[in-house]
């Protein structure tokens, strides 16, 4: 029950960060002045699919249904790669430098979000993702990797595209390399999310083993 609880009241916070409603009013109106808007974000596209698991599992234990067990899982693992490599990238930048994630616009104080706000879009994510996965076993093979590199190189091909349509790229660290280093950049971005992601899966599962040792995992 209490973990219930606990998946209702963030889930509830990744749906209200998630909407621009929240949002100073100048930075909406920047972002309604970009196409895509905040949809050009890795952390908004990254919080979607947290969204989409967590809404998954409850529907599947809700409904027992083995279908919607499984996408829970397919999703619950791509999501949490996805939102290691946030929570590693924007936290790094953040307090290395804020100009290499900000434009020089969003570093005005009157277009920031609050710290709350950027804990609850960088950070509770994958605390409640490695809840989910203590909880629920989940299997990763290696065509879930592939798709990750997949899912990255179409992420930078929408970049491209966006650097097309605002004139500018969505993050300032991209704007100056060339096209090498922008794929030599994501794939080891991506490299990084990957074996982050695979050391956190297996210190969860060693953590479940000394609570559960009578448990063959």
């Amino acid at each position: 029950m209490i973990i219930d609880l606990l998946r209702i009241i963030c889930l509830s916070c990744f749906v209200y960060v998630s909407m621009e409603g929240n949002l100073p009013e100048k930075l909406r109106d920047y972002y309604s002045q970009l196409f895509a808007g905040r949809k050009q974000f890795l952390t908004i596209l990254s919080l979607y699919a947290t969204i989409f698991s967590i809404v998954m599992g409850i529907a599947a234990r809700l409904s027992g249904s083995l279908y919607l067990k499984t996408i829970f899982e397919a999703t619950l693992s791509l999501a949490f790669i996805a939102e290691t490599i946030v929570t590693i990238m924007f936290w790094a930048l953040y307090f290395y430098d804020k100009k290499l994630i900000f434009s020089k616009d969003l570093l005005d104080e009157s277009m920031q979000s609050s710290f709350a706000v950027e804990l609850i879009l960088h950070l509770l994510p994958i605390c409640v993702l490695i809840m989910e996965v203590y909880i629920n076993p989940i299997r990763r093979d290696l065509k879930q990797k592939i798709i990750v590199y997949v899912f990255s190189y179409k992420y930078l091909l929408w970049l491209y595209y966006l650097s097309y349509k605002n004139n500018k790229w969505p993050y300032p660290f991209l704007e100056t390399q060339n096209d090498l280093m922008r794929i030599a950049i994501i794939f080891v971005v991506t490299s990084v999310g990957v074996i982050v992601s695979e050391i956190i899966f297996y210190l969860i599962d060693c953590v479940r083993t000394i609570r559960n040792p009578s448990k063959d995992e």
